[in-house]
């Protein structure tokens, strides 16, 4: 079956598992856990910690000097998300260092996760009456935030071969995240439970 195929079967609308956590608690190690759940979108470790914080300071900030979808895709795969399309030999936390004999990675193909993002964004926006995201812009970057979300999880969740159709539940990392990132997600999803 084609990707196309594949995400069309995608669900675009999801309930919120956002994992805190207090001190050094196993947060990491639950969130682990829900990996592979057949119904939950996950990201591999700590990756999309203060997701929400991090496009304010990176996305929004940046947006009266010109934004645009380019600037938004290069933020997901080539600086916030790098790791999931190439990461460093040395990045923490085991993700390259996977499998019996330790050499498997949690990374996807990069063009792969680069067309299903693009597919997915532009699904997410139509269904959300958002304009198509190549008409993002300064004044309305902010509408995305949830769209890019929910593509960036889709889209890996596709690369890592997992069944899209089954999905209903995205897996946030909220572990120690601020006010300014938990406010946001809980704006964006009608259904989020720590």
């Amino acid at each position: 079956m084609s990707d196309e195929t594949l995400l069309r079967a995608a669900p675009t609308t999801f309930a919120v598992i956002a994992i805190q956590n207090y001190g050094s608690s196993g947060s990491l190690f639950l969130h682990s856990l829900l990996d592979g759940h057949p119904e939950a979108l996950t990201l591999p470790g700590p990756y999309g910690v203060q997701y929400y914080a991090t496009w304010a300071a990176q996305i929004e900030a940046e947006a009266p000097q010109g934004m645009d979808y380019a600037r938004v895709r290069h933020w997901v795969t080539d600086r916030a998300f790098l790791g999931l399309v190439d990461p460093a030999p040395t990045y923490p936390y085991g993700l390259t260092e996977l499998g019996d004999d330790r050499t498997g990675t949690a990374s996807v193909d990069r063009e792969r996760f680069i067309r299903a993002f693009d597919l997915l964004a532009q699904r997410i926006a139509r269904d959300e009456g958002l304009p198509d995201p190549s008409q993002i812009a300064p004044e309305n970057v902010r509408s995305y935030r949830s769209v890019c979300l929910r593509a960036l999880y889709l889209a890996y969740a596709l690369c890592v071969g997992q069944d899209l159709s089954r999905k209903r539940f995205i897996t946030y990392p909220a572990h120690s995240s601020p006010m300014r990132d938990i406010e946001p997600l809980c704006a964006d999803f009608a259904h989020v439970r720590f």
